[in-house]
């Protein structure tokens, strides 16, 4: 089921018969239709979140402010959208570049640089927080080459909504900061 929603709102067509007995002298009496519902993304994942089918961590990323942030922001939601669709590559290419706004904020000063010089262990959070970005620019670089290295690269939907979930809460972590 959850391969056929790819993200989006479920919907649901049922056809009913009904048959009653009545009446004098009694007779049998047939009834049909047909009955169409939509069950929300939200809603959906409420009732797998109580049956231990799933679970649903939802992040809101508001509109910032600045225009630079909020272009990040319509480019996350972008993303939400190709994937919905399936189309994979152009949701980690609208992915990435939601991200670059990040990626200049923490290269700005050179927090990168300094973060990746030192060891994992001796790193502040914001140090972390710098290499992860670091990082997953690397990955939705991937989708979006095709060198002699990533030309062969082929994104799964499981790595594409890990990418673009985290890019969206790197996008909210930097609106969140200015």
């Amino acid at each position: 089921m959850e391969h056929l929603r790819v993200g989006g709102d479920l919907w649901f067509a049922l056809s009913l018969d009904v048959w009653t007995v009545g009446g004098a002298p009694t007779v049998v009496t047939a009834y049909n239709g047909t009955m169409d519902f939509a069950v929300p993304t939200g809603e959906w994942f409420t009732q797998l979140d109580r049956v231990d089918a799933g679970a649903l961590v939802e992040l809101l990323v508001p509109m910032p402010q600045a225009a630079e942030h909020a272009g990040a922001v319509q480019r996350v939601r972008k993303a939400r959208e190709l994937l919905r669709d399936n189309q994979i590559d152009a949701a980690l290419g609208e992915a990435r570049k939601a991200l670059e706004p990040v990626l200049a904020a923490v290269r700005d000063g050179g927090l990168a640089r300094t973060a990746q010089d030192k060891a994992a262990r001796r790193r502040l959070l914001d140090e972390r927080f710098a290499v992860l970005v670091e990082n997953v620019f690397s990955l939705l670089s991937g989708a979006a080459h095709d060198d002699e290295i990533t030309k062969d690269f082929r994104y799964s939907r499981a790595e594409a909504e890990t990418l673009v979930a985290t890019t969206a809460g790197l996008v909210n972590r930097l609106a969140q900061q200015h």
